[in-house]
C-alpha cells in the first residue's frame, strides 16, 4: 500500500514538474527577440526561430556588460558583429541578418569579461481584410467605404488601395480607384447597380493579400457589410529550416493548436539554454573553488 501511495506521489510530483515547466517554457517564448548572458569563459550559441510571412525588421543587437568586457562579438547566420575595443556601458547595433525560420547565433568575447545581449527585431503578419463596411450606401449621395481588418482596433492601417469596378452589364468597368491613407474613404455612387471591390491594406511594414467584396448600390440609403475573399496571395518569404527536431519552424497558416505548441517547445528549448549555461558558470565557479 504504501509503495503505491508513494508511487503516485512521484507520478503526481512529475506531471506537476512537467506543466510548470511547459508553462515556463511558454512564457519564455518571446516574438520580439531574447535577452542572453554570456557567463565568464563561456561562448554560447543557440538557434532562433522567428515566426511570421515576411523578413523581422526593426533587428537590433544591444551589448549590456557587466563590468568592462573586451571585444564583444555576435554572429548570426555566419555574419560576424564586433565591437573591437573595451566596452564598459552598453552599446547597440542595427543589423539584418536575421530571417523568417530558425537563425543560428553564437556570441562571445576575447577575454574573461561577462555581458548580456539583447537580441530584438519585429515579426510580421500580413494583415487579414475581413469585411467592407459601407455607411449610407445611396446613389448619388456620398458613402463611406470602410475596409475592415483582423484586429483592426490594435493594429493600425497605415493606408489602403480600393478599386471598384461595375459589373451590371456583362463588361466590366471601373470607376473608382484610389490609394489613401487609413483604412476609409468617402465616394459617390453614380448608378444603381452591382460592384466588386478590389482591396489591399498596408500596416506600414507589410501588405495584405488582395482580397475582394461584392455589393450592391440602391435608390434607397442602405449600410452594408459585405464579406472580403482573398483572391490573390502575394509570396512570402522562405522559412530558415532546422535539421534539428527543436526548435522548429513555425509556418504561416498551420492550425493555431501547433502553433500554440511549437511556441511552448521553442520556448523551452530557449530556458533549457539559458539554464545550461548558468549551469556551465556554476560548475566551473565550483571547480575554481576547490
Amino acid at each position: 500500500m504504501g509503495k503505491k501511495i508513494g508511487r503516485s506521489n512521484l507520478i503526481f510530483a512529475l506531471t506537476a514538474f512537467l506543466a510548470l515547466y511547459l508553462v515556463a517554457g511558454s512564457l519564455t517564448y518571446s516574438q520580439n527577440g531574447y535577452t542572453l548572458t554570456k557567463h565568464s569563459g563561456i561562448d554560447s550559441d543557440a538557434i532562433i526561430c522567428i515566426e511570421g510571412q515576411v523578413k523581422p525588421t526593426n533587428q537590433t543587437l544591444t551589448f549590456m556588460p557587466k563590468n568592462g568586457v573586451s571585444s564583444p562579438w555576435v554572429r548570426v547566420n555566419g555574419r560576424l558583429h564586433i565591437l573591437n575595443h573595451t566596452l564598459s556601458t552598453n552599446a547597440s547595433l542595427n543589423i539584418a541578418d536575421f530571417l523568417v525560420g530558425c537563425n543560428e547565433i553564437s556570441f562571445g568575447s576575447y577575454d574573461e569579461g561577462e555581458f548580456d545581449i539583447r537580441i530584438s527585431y519585429l515579426t510580421h503578419y500580413r494583415p487579414e481584410i475581413t469585411h467592407l463596411v459601407i455607411s449610407n450606401m445611396r446613389v448619388g449621395h456620398n458613402a463611406r467605404y470602410f475596409i475592415a481588418t483582423k484586429d483592426w482596433e490594435k493594429r493600425t492601417v497605415k493606408s489602403s488601395s480600393m478599386n471598384i469596378t461595375d459589373i451590371s452589364r456583362g463588361i466590366e468597368r471601373i470607376v473608382f480607384h484610389e490609394r489613401f491613407n487609413g483604412s476609409a474613404t468617402n465616394y459617390r455612387m453614380d448608378e444603381p447597380g452591382n460592384y466588386r471591390a478590389t482591396l489591399q491594406v498596408y500596416d506600414g511594414f507589410v501588405f495584405s493579400d488582395i482580397y475582394e467584396a461584392s455589393f450592391r448600390s440602391h435608390l434607397i440609403s442602405t449600410d452594408q457589410q459585405v464579406p472580403a475573399l482573398a483572391t490573390k496571395s502575394l509570396v512570402d518569404e522562405s522559412q530558415m529550416g532546422c535539421e534539428r527536431l527543436l526548435p522548429s519552424c513555425i509556418a504561416s497558416g498551420e492550425h493555431p493548436v501547433r502553433v500554440s505548441v511549437k511556441r511552448t517547445l521553442n520556448g523551452s528549448y530557449m530556458l533549457n539554454k539559458m539554464l545550461g549555461w548558468r549551469i556551465m558558470r556554476l560548475w566551473a565557479d565550483i571547480a575554481d573553488g576547490l
